[in-house]
């Protein structure tokens, strides 16, 4: 298990390397659907650590503030199987699972 920052858009296969890590079975990501303008940055990341790792699980967790944040979880669903994860902490905060879709979905 390991944790570093990471900037949206980075390459990912170079970010690994410089760093001697593996492609990751599991991303986290917290409350990091709120600026409008690194969306397609974002999405990009998470695409490509889908990409390296066809069974890498992308856990995100957020609020759903605005109508933007809504659309990224909708746009999201044209490249990952998601899936909103129950919790029983809070009914502001949504936790979604994202996952590659079959090769025959895309």
């Amino acid at each position: 298990m390991y944790c570093k920052a990471l900037n949206w858009g980075a390459n990912i296969k170079n970010f690994l390397t410089d760093n001697n890590l593996t492609p990751p079975d599991i991303v986290l990501g917290a409350d990091i659907i709120y600026v409008k303008e690194t969306f397609d940055l974002l999405m990009k990341t998470l695409i490509d650590f889908s990409a390296i790792n066809m069974d890498c699980k992308i856990y995100l967790a957020c609020q759903i503030r605005y109508e933007k944040d809504k659309k990224f979880i909708e746009n999201s669903k044209v490249h990952f199987i998601v899936k909103e994860v129950p919790q029983a902490f809070d009914d502001n905060i949504h936790v979604y699972c994202l996952s590659s879709k079959p090769q025959s979905l895309i």
